[in-house]
């Protein structure tokens, strides 16, 4: 049926010569992948799939597949409260991340690092291929940031391996460090020193005409982050409220302040030339927000470090 189809007008009074088309996925020829009985089944099962995944994963299918225009709308956070109440019993925060037993899902490690004027502060996230996320160490390496001493520290801690249920040991996949603070130029050449093969540097920008992660094209090492999209894919996640796709697990040992931060923004959609944008917007003038940032340094390691193509779980 496909192949027999042909153009039709349904503009009579446009220009003669300037052809307008709108066709979604359905009408492709290609085959399905193999684990499918047909293209339609992939597409429903990968439909059924980014719903549970989340926000940025479904509105790629509504864009690609079915050639809509995906509907904005405000992501409000869930209440710390709530959050604080789900926090799990697991194995995190060792003070010998060889003694840590990871949980069973995890394929992929990595490290955000958010650099202050007297230390640095990290948080190391264990990741499912689903994209479930455990916090499974948070820690504060305190020291003159002028001084190698405590960069030696970050790199000897990047180079560790946590324990597998299976019996083996996974190493940090890729490691972010925030580059906005006065410690540019040695976050750097730490990052040139490459202590892990993924380590990079991310500097924040605005999303308007840019990916929300991209490569670049001036300094070695530096990726360039819209800090508002990225803030909103936690928030998405974040409300995701069952265990599973997209999950983010939080261990009991997680203060009710590191919480409070952690949910201390949402995400208003405003319009800018025409493209709607997420904007984050401080809840409360009170509290402090650092430990939404480190996530969000995390999950960019996430997606460059590429899972499960580069794991070594």
């Amino acid at each position: 049926m496909v192949r027999a189809g042909k153009w039709v007008s349904t503009n009579p009074e446009a220009e003669p010569h300037a052809r307008g088309y709108w066709a979604n996925a359905f009408l492709s020829l290609l085959p399905a992948h193999e684990s499918y009985e047909n293209r339609l089944h992939q597409w429903a099962s990968e439909y059924v799939a980014a719903k549970r995944i989340g926000v940025a994963v479904l509105k790629t299918v509504v864009n690609t597949v079915f050639t809509r225009s995906w509907k904005e709308e405000n992501t409000a956070v869930e209440k710390p409260e709530t959050i604080w109440a789900r926090r799990e019993v697991y194995d995190c925060d060792p003070a010998e991340p060889e003694k840590l037993i990871l949980p069973e899902p995890v394929r992929l490690i990595t490290v955000g690092v958010d650099v202050q004027t007297d230390r640095l502060e990290l948080e190391t996230t264990g990741w499912a291929n689903t994209l479930e996320s455990w916090s499974i160490d948070y820690r504060i390496l305190r020291g003159n940031l002028n001084q190698p001493t405590i960069w030696a520290e970050l790199a000897k801690y990047l180079q560790s391996r946590f324990w597998h249920p299976w019996g083996f040991g996974c190493p940090i996949d890729g490691a972010g460090l925030d580059t906005g603070g006065h410690y540019t130029k040695q976050v750097y050449a730490f990052v040139l020193r490459k202590p892990i093969p993924n380590t990079f540097a991310l500097k924040g920008r605005g999303l308007s005409g840019h990916s929300w992660l991209e490569r670049s094209e001036k300094i070695r090492g530096l990726y360039l982050v819209s800090v508002d999209e990225i803030k909103r894919a936690i928030y998405d996640q974040l409300n995701i409220t069952t265990p599973g796709p997209g999950y983010v697990h939080i261990p009991a040992t997680r203060d009710y302040l590191w919480v409070e931060q952690l949910t201390a923004e949402t995400c208003v959609i405003r319009t800018i030339n025409g493209v709607k944008v997420c904007f984050s917007e401080t809840l409360s003038s009170d509290i402090y927000h650092q430990h939404l940032f480190i996530p969000g340094y995390s999950y960019a390691d996430f997606v460059r470090s590429g899972i499960p193509e580069n794991t070594h779980c």
